[in-house]
């Protein structure tokens, strides 16, 4: 998943997220919301990347924008596309599906 983001004044972090869920509703299969990579403070626009693996077993793709603290964020032209196992993933491995007690 590839996208555009701007930020102002962002104290705190914010960040694209992309969740690929498997048939047990609450558990992750992966997941990144660049965290680790965050945008912080005032940014004109710039494209970011989320790679995760997508198995075959997955039901259902989930993405947005999210900021923890207070700014702005906008985004924008959120792509996906598939990519060769050549290209490193983004989100963290993860052995087992991960509970993420989402309610949706």
């Amino acid at each position: 998943m590839t996208g555009y983001v701007k930020s102002k004044d962002v104290n705190g972090w914010a960040g694209l997220w992309f969740r690929v869920d498997g048939d047990v509703r609450g558990h992750s299969l992966s997941f990144d919301n660049m965290q680790n990579r965050a945008i912080k403070g005032t940014s004109g626009w710039k494209k970011y990347e989320i790679v995760l693996d997508v198995p075959q077993n997955a039901t259902n793709l989930a993405y947005g924008a999210l900021l923890a603290g207070t700014g702005q964020i906008w985004f924008d032209d959120i792509n996906f596309e598939i990519v060769g196992n050549e290209t490193d993933i983004t989100g963290p491995a993860l052995n087992e599906p991960a509970n993420l007690d989402f309610k949706n």
